[in-house]
């Protein structure tokens, strides 16, 4: 592969990420906001993120799904910190 070549699947591959990122943002505000107008699946309302906080006024405080939550969050934030120090961005 040439060197042009590799850049525009580096290119193409930065493109798809964040394709893939504004996709999964878009799908999640629709799950919370249209969940029970388009009565989707239980399965399909779990994936958002939202749906495992307590709704503190109305429900009582539970610190499991918080700790899983920030567990994942902190797992996915080392995964991009060890991408990112890999990246050779010549700076």
């Amino acid at each position: 592969m040439t060197l042009a070549g590799t850049g525009k699947l580096i290119r193409f591959l930065l493109r798809a990420s964040q394709v893939r990122i504004a996709v999964w943002i878009v799908g999640v505000a629709l799950i919370v906001w249209f969940a029970q107008l388009l009565s989707l699946p239980d399965w399909v309302v779990k994936l958002s993120p939202f749906q495992h906080v307590p709704a503190m006024p109305a429900d009582d405080f539970a610190l499991g799904p918080l700790l899983a939550l920030t567990a994942v969050a902190a797992a996915l934030a080392i995964v991009g910190l060890v991408g990112f120090r890999r990246r050779d961005a010549g700076y």
